[in-house]
């Protein structure tokens, strides 16, 4: 690279830094028995990068045809295993992985018999999280993290409805090296609804191209009006109830509310899970800015009958839960979300 004289060995892929050098912490070294080839490629908010192509491996560990790296190359534990290439690669706003290729099944993760699936599948991804908010009276900021597809550009727009009409769109520029956008020429009435759109790359050859949005209102998140924004009701009844879930994922409408979620879409991002680590299972997350008249709770359970709660050891906007799984054979790990 840059005319330094020397060959540096890699293999169908390698990522250099932003005046040409060659990143030497980079190295999935993709490898097949006859020949492989990197596809197309899809880079997330938090860094791993998923690839299709025709491979056997990364850095010796055994990935057919489609993986997930990590920061320095290596293959993670994302593993569908298609019977044949992947041609195409790209992502939903949650995450959600979109394969396209000659495969004729799916064998993901050491199961015991395949799933057929010809030619196309879409795959379970880490979590994705996004979060719309508005700090200023002429300031937007997008923030998205884990398994949200990276975006090339984005805009916001704001309007008086969630159905528009949106004004003319505001182009964001990106929060240092982080993965959020922000804008801070925008003219924001007293209250009213912001769009944040965002280009996304993915495809054969990574040459094609998506588009991702989210909506939202202010000004904070009042439970009222966004109960007014999905279902044109202010009201704590129907398919606006705290305890309904209209979408029918699992998740009630509080729950959603408190973190940011669409109640009306089954297939939108999902509240923050719990993790294992060092022996505790945990939820750490920060709450979203703006919603208001929301406790943050958890609980844990052996037997999913009896409950207990988990003090909060977070502080400022972070909550965190975490309780020491001991000698316990099983742990569950639960979100309470109540109003105030």
């Amino acid at each position: 690279p840059n005319n330094t004289g020397q060959f540096v060995s890699r293999e169908d892929m390698a990522r250099f830094h932003g005046n040409g050098t060659l990143d030497t912490a980079f190295d999935p070294r993709v490898f097949a028995v006859i020949s492989s080839t990197v596809s197309s490629m899809a880079l997330q908010t938090d860094g791993r990068i998923l690839l299709g192509g025709e491979f056997d491996a990364l850095v010796f560990t055994g990935r057919h045809d489609i993986a997930r790296t990590s920061a320095n190359g290596t293959a993670d534990s994302f593993d569908p295993n298609p019977n044949s290439v992947v041609f195409a690669v790209a992502q939903k706003a949650n995450g959600m992985a979109l394969l396209g290729g000659v495969f004729t099944a799916l064998q993901p993760n050491g199961a015991s018999s395949p799933t057929a699936r010809n030619l196309y599948s879409c795959v379970f991804n880490d979590p994705a999280t996004q979060t719309l908010t508005v700090p200023g009276s002429t300031q937007a900021l997008w923030t998205r993290s884990g398994a949200c597809p990276e975006l090339i550009w984005a805009t916001f727009e704001v309007g008086p409805t969630a159905n528009g009409p949106w004004g003319p769109p505001v182009f964001a520029t990106r929060v240092a090296t982080t993965s959020n956008w922000q804008a801070s020429s925008l003219s924001l009435p007293a209250s009213g609804f912001i769009r944040a759109r965002g280009r996304t790359i993915g495809g054969i050859g990574s040459a094609s191209s998506g588009l991702v949005e989210q909506i939202g209102c202010f000004p904070g998140t009042d439970l009222p009006l966004w109960r007014m924004f999905y279902f044109g009701s202010s009201a704590n009844s129907g398919n606006g109830g705290n305890s309904a879930d209209p979408d029918h994922d699992g998740v009630a409408n509080i729950v959603e509310f408190a973190f940011g979620l669409n109640p009306n879409s089954g297939s939108s991002l999902q509240p923050p899970p719990a993790v294992l680590s060092g022996g505790n299972l945990s939820f750490t997350f920060t709450q979203p800015t703006g919603v208001s008249c929301i406790n943050y709770g958890a609980e844990w359970s052996t037997d999913l009958i009896q409950w207990f709660p988990i003090p909060d050891t977070g502080s400022g906007n972070t909550r965190a839960f975490s309780v020491p799984i001991g000698t316990n054979p099983k742990m569950f790990l639960r979100h309470r979300i109540t109003e105030h």
